[in-house]
């Protein structure tokens, strides 16, 4: 099937879907900037708002959000529809715990740091794909969890002490250097190996182009810059879902 996936049809008979949205910009180097326009992504982003609405409703969280699960419906006919697929990993969000597992690149920082959870793991992905789909690349590094939570720390700052003093497994990233009060400071690269016996590989990902923060989207190349007020409201609703400090709230917050 060429890499499609099949999906219940209301009629009882099967619709394909087509391609994924990695796959889509793999295939189409301008399908980033060309057809997800700044109205574009606020359909995406809603069609996913409105599926994530519906699981916190039910109780689940599904674990895996990220661009190779958001699929296109049909490319020709229903170019903005999309459907999120691969429920193997859902479970029921009262149930999560810290075998929590979420792709690097996409993974929440409570997964990271083994905090506690909620249906914000999922928000968290989302926030991710919307900044694939704004940039043309992943926001965060995938290939190295420590790259990645280092890219993070220095977008969006180092989660507050009281959170840190919570995880179980803050030691891999963060030394503790203060007790009374805690202070926690992120870890050189061959702390980490020391500590987790993993290689730390150099960053790659919109980090090396410069972005240290989320208020630098500016500096990506597009061919149509987005209008002021249109790209500040997309920044701030990014700022909101990706909070480095998870907190219990609602779509499309995480606090």
């Amino acid at each position: 099937m060429d890499g499609r996936k099949i999906s219940p049809a209301k009629s009882g008979q099967t619709r394909v879907l087509e391609t994924s949205l990695t796959t889509r910009a793999r295939e189409e180097s301008g399908f980033i900037t060309g057809l997800i326009s700044v109205y574009n992504r606020r359909v995406v982003a809603k069609q996913m708002l409105v599926a994530l609405d519906f699981l916190k409703g039910i109780g689940l969280t599904h674990r895996d959000v990220r661009p190779d699960n958001i699929m296109l419906v049909d490319r020709v006919s229903q170019p903005l529809r999309v459907k999120l697929i691969d429920f193997r990993l859902a479970e029921e969000t009262s149930k999560l715990n810290e075998d929590v597992k979420q792709p690097v690149g996409y993974r929440a920082p409570e997964v990271f740091l083994k905090l506690a959870m909620d249906e914000g793991v999922d928000m968290w992905g989302l926030g991710c794909i919307l900044a694939f789909l704004y940039i043309g690349y992943h926001l965060f590094p995938t290939h190295c969890e420590y790259e990645c939570m280092r890219v993070m720390v220095r977008m969006l700052g180092k989660p507050e002490e009281y959170i840190l003093d919570s995880g179980g497994d803050v030691e891999y990233f963060f030394s503790l250097v203060s007790q009374n009060p805690s202070y926690w400071l992120f870890k050189m690269p061959h702390e980490y190996t020391r500590q987790t016996g993993k290689e730390v590989r150099p960053p790659v990902g919109g980090f090396q182009f410069g972005m240290r923060s989320m208020d630098n989207f500016h500096l990506t190349i597009l061919p149509d810059p987005f209008k002021k007020d249109d790209w500040q409201l997309f920044v701030d609703l990014l700022k909101d879902m990706l909070h480095i400090t998870p907190q219990k709230g609602s779509p499309p917050m995480r606090h």
